[in-house]
């Protein structure tokens, strides 16, 4: 007789819960990601994706309130976690507590510097404590990382002198992919280098030609 199988175990139910939770979320099923997600902390308390993936979901619902409760438990299981402090930093902007959620945009910064949407959050709460300059440079860096941030910038650059810009931030500013992982951007990098050194290679050629020209004009028939 063929021995029984045994049941999965609740932390791998819940690692599934999670995953299925992540691929709900992507397909922008945010009611469903957000029932996946809670299965699964339900299963595997200790799951920082599960955590987040709720915490994500909560914030496209409308649950800000809830997303910070959830947020701040992934942060005591993982401290610095930056997705659990993006994630946070939304929530307690759209409940209007700017400086708590600025000060979880800056430690997000300080984790993973070269994220677009890290410095999307900071401007929002800097608008929210009536630093505009602060939020224009947060929002120039953050076109600076990632090129689909820069008509937001220009927006910006372009609105009324008495604007708080906290017109410009919606959902939409959440990232669906989660944030990128920790380390140098390489293609802001290429970006910024193109930007600093195209005028220098220009000059140069300029005075290659310039010069070679010259020392046609001296050189004996």
């Amino acid at each position: 007789r063929d021995a029984p199988a045994s049941m999965p175990s609740a932390a791998s139910q819940g690692a599934r819960a999670a995953a299925q939770g992540t691929s709900a979320y992507a397909a922008r099923d945010f009611a469903s990601a957000y029932t996946l997600a809670s299965e699964a902390t339900a299963l595997e308390p200790g799951n920082v994706q599960a955590w987040n993936i709720r915490a994500f979901a909560g914030l496209r619902l409308r649950r800000y309130a809830d997303a910070e409760t959830d947020a701040t438990t992934a942060l005591a299981l993982s401290p610095g976690n930056p997705q659990s402090l993006q994630a946070r930093s939304w929530a307690r902007a759209r409940q209007k507590k700017y400086l708590a959620a600025l000060a979880d945009a800056n430690a997000a910064l300080e984790r993973d510097p070269y994220n677009g949407y890290h410095y999307q959050n900071r401007a929002y709460a800097q608008a929210g404590t009536g630093d505009k300059a602060g939020a224009l440079e947060s929002l120039r860096k953050s076109a600076e990382q990632d090129p689909q941030f820069v008509s937001r910038f220009e927006t910006a650059l372009q609105s009324a002198q008495d604007s708080d810009l906290l017109f410009l931030f919606d959902e939409k500013t959440l990232n669906p992919a989660w944030t990128r992982p920790k380390g140098r951007d390489w293609r802001a990098v290429k970006r910024r280098a193109v930007f600093v050194l195209g005028p220098v290679f220009l000059l140069i050629a300029l005075w290659s030609y310039f010069t070679r020209d010259k020392d046609e004009e001296a050189a004996p028939a």
